[in-house]
């Protein structure tokens, strides 16, 4: 009868363990794949504000040549370091310009008539 009560003690004790260990690995798995998922929002966030960045200086680049030379009509792609924005062709006083960094397109749209510079959708 001892040896009965000894082995469903070790048996106990052993669920107790396997169970909890069981918990606190599940626990574990879920916040490792909540930092990887915090990890790829951060980076999209980031590259999204570059490239929305860098429409914004590929439009101010536009402005300044547009206003040193009238007959400027764009159609560029500028670099900066390793990153490019494209300032698109100039049509009805409406300078459009744009970047891509892995996939985060931002496009800057200005109005030069009303004096309007707006972040825009699509052109």
């Amino acid at each position: 009868m001892e040896f009965y009560e000894n082995y469903m003690n070790g048996y106990i004790a052993l669920m107790t363990i396997l169970i909890i260990s069981a918990i606190i690995l599940t626990i574990a798995v879920s916040a490792s794949l909540l930092s990887i998922s915090q990890l790829d929002i951060s980076l999209i966030q980031e590259q999204s504000a570059i490239s929305f960045y860098l429409a914004s200086a590929c439009a101010e680049q536009a402005l300044m040549n547009l206003k040193t030379n009238p007959d400027y009509q764009g159609n560029e792609i500028l670099s900066f370091g390793n990153y490019h924005c494209k300032i698109h062709k100039i049509k009805n006083n409406i300078i459009k310009a744009s970047a891509d960094i892995s996939g985060q397109v931002r496009k800057i749209q200005i109005d030069t008539q009303i004096d309007s510079w707006q972040e825009v959708a699509d052109f």
